[in-house]
C-alpha cells in the first residue's frame, strides 16, 4: 500500500524532502504523539488507470481516510481536468486537498485543469512545514524562479510533484 513515515518536526536532520512521482505514499505520526507537533499527510498520483473503476476507488479512499490525514495531495495523471473528478476527491476524501498537475493534465489539457484546479504551482504552509506543489512540465527556469519563492522558509520543505525534477 505504502510507506509510513513518522516525526515530529523537531529534529530537523534533513531541510528539504523531495517526493517525485509515486502511486502512493501515506506520511503519518504516531497516535501516541501529541497531534499540535505532527502534520499527517497522503501523496499519491497516476489514479487515471483506476480512476473510473468505483470498486477500487472507495478502496483506496477508505485507506486514504483511515490515515485521518490533515492533508491530501493528488500528484497528476488522475484525470484533473475534470471537474468530475475533483468533485470526487472532495467528497470522499479527510484533510485539505491539493494537487500538482502531471504531464496527462498540462499537456492536452492545460486550460481545463487551470479553471477548475485554479493554479498550477502552489505553496502549502503548515504550522511546521512547507508543502511546495510544483508543475513538473514546465520549464527550467520557470521552476527554478518558483523554487526560489517556495525554498525561502525556516520551515520544514517538502516539494510535491509528479515528475523527478532531477531527471531533465
Amino acid at each position: 500500500d505504502g510507506a509510513c513515515y513518522s516525526s515530529t518536526y523537531h529534529t530537523n536532520f534533513m531541510k528539504v524532502f523531495i517526493i517525485p512521482f509515486c502511486l502512493i505514499i501515506f506520511f503519518s505520526s504516531s497516535y501516541a504523539m501529541d497531534r499540535s507537533k505532527v502534520t499527517r499527510f497522503v501523496a499519491i498520483g497516476h489514479l487515471y488507470p483506476m480512476i473510473d473503476d468505483k470498486k477500487r476507488l472507495e478502496e483506496l479512499f477508505k485507506k486514504i481516510n483511515s490515515h485521518d490525514p490533515d492533508y491530501v495531495f493528488i500528484l497528476g495523471d488522475s484525470k484533473l481536468h475534470k471537474i468530475k473528478y475533483l468533485n470526487e476527491f472532495k467528497n470522499n476524501l479527510k484533510g485539505e486537498i491539493y494537487y500538482s498537475p502531471g504531464n496527462h493534465e498540462v499537456k492536452r489539457f492545460k486550460s481545463d485543469y487551470e479553471k477548475n484546479v485554479g493554479y498550477l504551482n502552489r505553496i502549502v504552509d503548515d504550522k511546521n512545514t512547507r508543502f511546495v506543489l510544483l508543475n513538473s512540465s514546465d520549464s527550467k527556469e520557470n521552476v527554478q524562479n518558483f523554487l526560489k519563492k517556495g525554498l525561502n522558509t525556516d520551515k520544514l520543505i517538502l516539494i510535491l510533484t509528479h515528475h523527478r525534477i532531477w531527471d531533465d
